[in-house]
């Protein structure tokens, strides 16, 4: 038989039990509430995403923050970024942003926006325009990065209503809603350097077609500056080729039939590449043809030509320049060599080689240079190769450079080449040394060839 110490313990842990189970069964709901929420805060960070614009994140998180308490009204403020101020992004109802944007300025001139936010926490105060009616629900908006800004809610709720647990939601409620805002600031901030990109894409295409379309018309205007054919006379012969490199260059070359039947003869390289190299070439031809109808000696005429040269290039332009004069009696040539590279005449009777000496600096670099001229005699079978520094500076993949030497050991291999078929022969020597490596500027080669004595027909270069 069951004692009463006996029945009383039996009692007392039945009780004990009964409050465990009670309390384990709150508990369990809290759990559950919680995980409800969670889930539909989860669900509602899924359905925010980037694409989201910042009104429709506080809409739909006001909305949420409503199943935790009773709002009458919300704001949203946020902190510019360039002065650090809060700024009044969003108010519910809208008849009430006066009233919100004096409760907010309350809150911040007593600092309790300040301490908020230096805490991180939500907090429930006194409404300042409103203390016996409402509270207001400060809860700050932040990430690991940044303080976004603040979230107000005004409620009814009374201080002994205010519980860990609804702090906690409204704290849980409050990062997620940071992240959100961020996000769609973040995509904002994307967008615009997107569109920005758009149009800066868009600008260089529109630009490079017109750059594209300038480099069509400059070598259009290129190919119209050099020779398509040669005038003919009874004392000498011309052949030429041009190798573009790719870019518009500034290669020019030409021959000319003087007023008192003398021959000029030209080759000039303008420094650079691009539209403007080709204006100056196109410069130089119309200079170089107003000299034909009235020819003047050629250091006056070179002397002239960098006067005015001087004044229609850029800064920082200029051109080589070799310009010659043939007289055919008594055979002779006059030049003018102002940086440009020697050409190199071969002597039809000794068949050696020699390059002309220079006598002058630049053109269109200094207006106050002298130049010199210089005269050889001429005789026949005699060949003068002159060509721009492309040709001698062409690199192979080893990196090494073509230079003059080899070019005067090809002149002397193809001496007994006919003049036709010269220009190509040195330019093939050159694809041979430089392997398929693209040409880095542009290459020209004008040959002028005296006529050969009858009795000389066969000699070659």
């Amino acid at each position: 038989m069951m004692s009463l110490g006996t029945y009383s313990s039996l009692s007392q842990a039945k009780d004990q039990t009964h409050q465990r189970i009670a309390y384990l069964e709150e508990v369990n709901r809290a759990l559950m509430e919680s995980l409800e929420r969670i889930e539909a805060l989860f669900d509602f960070v899924g359905r925010n995403d980037l694409t989201n614009e910042t009104e429709q994140v506080f809409d739909a998180l006001v909305s949420e923050a409503r199943n935790l308490l009773e709002v009458k009204g919300s704001a949203l403020a946020l902190v510019n970024p360039s002065d650090h101020k809060f700024v009044i992004c969003r108010v519910m109802p809208k008849k009430k942003k006066a009233w919100a944007a004096r409760e907010i300025a309350a809150q911040i001139e007593c600092g309790i926006f300040s301490w908020v936010l230096k805490t991180l926490r939500p907090s429930i105060v006194p409404n300042l325009t409103d203390p016996d009616k409402l509270m207001t629900v400060l809860i700050p908006l932040a990430t690991s990065r940044r303080v976004i800004g603040m979230l107000m809610l005004w409620s009814p709720i009374q201080e002994k209503e205010v519980t860990p647990h609804l702090l906690k939601m409204l704290a849980f409620t409050a990062r997620h809603e940071s992240l959100a805002l961020e996000n769609s600031q973040l995509y904002r901030v994307v967008e615009q350097e997107r569109e920005t990109s758009r149009k800066n894409e868009k600008n260089l295409r529109a630009r490079q077609k017109r750059i594209n379309h300038e480099i069509d018309v400059a070598k259009i205007i290129q190919s119209n500056l050099l020779p398509r054919n040669f005038p003919t006379n009874w004392f000498c012969r011309f052949a030429a080729r041009y190798v573009p490199a790719g870019e518009v260059g500034g290669d020019f070359y030409d021959v000319l039939t003087l007023r008192d039947g003398s021959v000029g003869v030209v080759i000039a390289d303008v420094a650079g590449h691009g539209v403007p190299s080709t204006f100056g070439t196109a410069a130089l031809k119309v200079l170089l043809r107003r000299w034909a109808r009235r020819p003047r000696d050629l250091v006056a005429t070179v002397f002239q030509l960098n006067q005015e040269l001087k004044d229609i290039f850029e800064e920082h332009q200029y051109l080589t320049l070799f310009l010659g004069r043939i007289f055919p009696k008594p055979l002779h040539l006059e030049y003018v060599l102002a940086g440009h590279p020697p050409p190199i005449l071969f002597n039809g009777r000794n068949r050696k080689l020699r390059a002309l000496r220079h006598s002058g600096f630049l053109v269109g670099f200094d207006p106050d240079i002298l130049y010199r001229k210089r005269s050889i005699t001429l005789h026949p079978g005699d060949r003068l190769l002159c060509y721009t520094d492309g040709m001698i500076e062409v690199r192979n993949p080893k990196k090494q450079v073509y230079r003059l030497l080899r070019l005067r050991e090809s002149v002397s291999t193809h001496s007994v080449a006919p003049l036709d078929e010269l220009p190509d022969l040195l330019l093939k020597d050159i694809d041979q040394f430089r392997c398929n490596k693209p040409f880095e500027d542009d290459l020209s080669i004008l040959i002028v060839e005296v006529f050969p004595h009858k009795n000389n027909e066969n000699n070659g270069i």
